[in-house]
């Protein structure tokens, strides 16, 4: 059996598949060190579609839903191996971000929940970001 790696590395940026059939759907940009590299979200089209369009909304502060919920944040990335550069090779995540509540406070994990429906993820994901980050 082939072992899986999985580290965090920092949100620095978001893209779309440019062909075939993940043409448009999320694809997250995340950093190591000076380089990026591209990270495929575990999730049906559809959902990568939906929250690519959601990245680009400009929200009431005038920033987009990525730069406010998202840029900067260190993302659980699952992944091979390690390329040649030492970045992850067959990167994914099931968007996971990790957030350290306070200097001595435990790191608390927080999953894009799958269990409740579609319409609702995004919504729900977003009251969980605002709670632990705001």
């Amino acid at each position: 059996m082939k072992k899986t790696y999985d580290r965090e590395y920092e949100i620095s940026g978001w893209t779309t598949g440019v062909k075939g059939k993940a043409a448009l759907a999320l694809m997250i940009i995340c950093r190591s060190g000076d380089k990026t590299f591209p990270v495929t979200p575990a999730m049906e089209l559809e959902e990568r579609n939906a929250l690519a369009k959601k990245m680009k909304t400009v929200e009431s502060n005038g920033k987009t839903h990525f730069e406010n919920h998202w840029l900067g944040r260190p993302l659980i990335v699952y992944f091979d191996d390690y390329s040649k550069d030492n970045l992850p090779q067959r990167a994914r995540t099931k968007m996971e971000i990790k957030s350290l509540l306070g200097k001595k406070k435990k790191a608390k994990q927080i999953k894009y929940f799958s269990n409740i429906n579609f319409a609702d993820r995004i919504i729900f994901w977003d009251e969980i970001i605002l709670m632990i980050f705001f």
